[in-house]
C-alpha cells in the first residue's frame, strides 16, 4: 500500500489548487494503488494549470490502454483515434518541455511505427500523375500550440496545394518530430491516384500524412519555392547561423 503522510484531499489542493510538485508527487504515488487511468483528472489538470512536464507524461500514461500484446500491458495501439491523439498531444508537451522520459517514449514511438507501417507496393507515389478530390480546412490538429487565430491568414489553393504536394517527400517520425512544427491549422480532404484513393492533410508547419487502408506516412515540404505557403517552413541546417 502506498499510504500517504497527508490525506488525497489536502493533497489535490495542495497540488492542483497552489502547483505543490511535492504533494501532486505523493498524490501519485498513492494513486498506483487504485485502478489504471484513475489519476488521469489531476494528471491533466496539474498539466494545464500549472505547465509541469512530468504531469503532462503522466497524462500520456494515464491514457494508454490495457493490451494483451507480449512484453507489455499497456498500449497506444488499444486507444481510439481521439485518444491517441491527445495522448500524443501530451506526450509531445512533455518532450517539448524536456522531460527526459517523454523524449525516450517519443523515439520508442516511432521506431514502432517505422516497423509497423511498411509501405504497400502500390502506395501513393509523389511524381506520378494524381487527382485532387477533395479538400477542406481543419483547424483542429491536436497541437501544444492552441492558437488557431493565426489559422485565419492560412490560406492554400487548389492548384498549389497539388503542386506542393507533388514535389514533397515521405519522411521518417524522428524528421516529422525534429524539422517540423506541429500547428493547429491544416487541410485535409481525399486524392485519387491509379483509381486508389487516399486520405491526406497538409499542417501549416509543412508537413502532412497520406492514409489508405491501415498505412499511413508522413511526407514533409522541403522546396525553399513553397515556404510562403506555410506559417512555418522546415528547419533547415543554415537556419542555425
Amino acid at each position: 500500500m502506498n499510504q500517504p503522510s497527508r490525506s488525497l484531499e489536502e493533497l489535490k489542493t495542495l497540488a492542483l489548487d497552489s502547483g505543490d510538485i511535492d504533494a501532486y508527487n505523493e498524490l501519485e504515488t498513492a494513486y498506483l494503488d487504485y485502478e489504471h487511468g484513475s489519476f488521469f483528472d489531476y494528471a491533466k489538470q496539474m498539466a494545464d494549470k500549472h505547465n509541469y512536464p512530468q504531469a503532462f507524461y503522466d497524462t500520456y500514461i494515464q491514457l494508454l490502454k490495457h493490451t494483451d500484446a507480449p512484453g507489455t500491458t499497456l498500449s497506444l495501439d488499444s486507444c481510439d483515434e481521439n485518444t491517441r491523439k491527445m495522448a500524443m498531444k501530451y506526450l509531445q508537451k512533455a518532450y517539448d518541455l524536456g522531460f527526459e522520459p517523454a523524449k525516450e517514449e517519443l523515439e520508442m514511438v516511432y521506431q514502432k511505427y517505422q516497423r509497423t507501417n511498411k509501405l504497400e507496393s502500390d502506395f501513393f507515389v509523389f511524381d506520378e500523375q494524381f487527382d485532387l478530390v477533395t479538400f477542406n480546412k481543419n483547424n483542429k490538429y491536436p497541437s501544444s500550440d492552441t492558437d488557431t487565430s493565426k489559422c485565419n491568414s492560412w490560406i492554400i489553393d487548389d492548384k498549389n496545394l497539388k503542386q506542393i504536394i507533388a514535389e514533397s517527400r515521405f519522411i521518417e517520425g524522428q524528421e516529422w518530430h525534429y524539422l517540423f512544427s506541429h500547428l493547429p491549422c491544416q487541410y485535409e480532404g481525399q486524392l485519387k491516384q491509379k483509381n486508389l484513393t487516399y486520405k491526406f492533410t497538409m499542417n501549416s508547419g509543412a508537413w502532412g500524412t497520406i492514409e489508405r487502408n491501415d498505412s499511413i506516412r508522413y511526407y514533409g515540404v522541403f522546396g525553399e519555392q513553397f515556404d510562403k505557403y506555410f506559417l512555418t517552413a522546415v528547419w533547415r541546417e543554415e537556419d542555425e547561423n
